[in-house]
């Protein structure tokens, strides 16, 4: 059951039995706190989530770096936000994948593979570079990004870009970068959306960065009630869910 889904059986049970009522408060933050530790991705994939703080803690520079490009807050919802990525990465199996995929993709363009601690496509690093060659500000913003120049002295063939592509993807320091990108691109594009909250706007910037940074909100409301994360794990959550729990942890909540 999804987090808000086990919050909101537990508020229906407070409310319909004797317990609730303003004498119990501290009774009803209890239970909850025994139900978010049963059922929270942390608990769960405790191993998982241990390695993937470790790292968090061990880089400090990954904040350092997105703070350059943004609010500290807004650095803390990005990390936030591929943490779980984070947690699922496995050097071997990263490895084997470039390996045995990358020459497919350089040569053809073919296979869509996950690369890196942040677990990023090749296909959404290309469509970040887009986004951001064909907007002014982003241009100006991230000019290091855009692969695909006019200038004849520097002009790559698409193979060439696609090899550059892939040698960035296996730098952590060049994933913050379209990271801090991506950041840039969904804060531009929901600047005039309504949330009802931060955290709100946090789950729906997951959501875009786990189903598709162009996903319409529709599509994007759909999926933050699926559970479909960890790929290969046997018991699935949402991962705006998961995405929660990690900007919990990283803000003291």
């Amino acid at each position: 059951m999804p987090l808000y889904g086990t919050l909101w059986k537990a508020n229906n049970w407070f409310a319909t039995h004797s317990v609730y009522n303003s004498g119990s408060l501290l009774q009803m933050v209890l239970f909850l706190s025994i139900l978010l530790t049963i059922h929270g991705f942390f608990s769960t994939y405790s191993t998982n989530t241990k390695e993937a703080t470790d790292f968090i803690d061990q880089h400090p520079e990954i904040l350092e770096n997105l703070s350059g490009n943004m609010s500290n807050e807004e650095a803390i919802m990005a990390l936030a936000i591929v943490a779980p990525e984070i947690s699922q990465y496995s050097t071997a199996i990263d490895k084997i994948q470039i390996r045995s995929l990358s020459i497919s993709y350089i040569l053809y363009g073919q296979g869509n593979f996950s690369i890196g601690y942040f677990q990023m496509k090749p296909s959404f690093a290309k469509t970040i570079e887009t986004i951001v060659s064909n907007h002014e500000e982003l241009r100006l913003q991230y000019p290091q990004l855009i692969l695909d120049t006019q200038d004849e002295t520097d002009k790559m063939t698409q193979r060439e870009q696609r090899h550059t592509r892939l040698k960035r993807l296996a730098s952590l320091d060049w994933q913050c970068q379209y990271l801090a990108a991506f950041i840039s691109i969904v804060k531009k594009r929901t600047e005039n959306m309504s949330f009802d909250s931060d955290l709100d706007r946090l789950r729906y910037w997951a959501t875009l960065y786990n189903g598709g940074i162009n996903l319409p909100e529709t599509q994007v409301r759909a999926l933050q009630g699926r559970r479909q994360f960890p790929y290969f794990g046997i018991k699935k959550f949402n991962y705006a869910d998961v995405v929660t729990e990690f900007y919990q942890y990283l803000t003291g909540q």
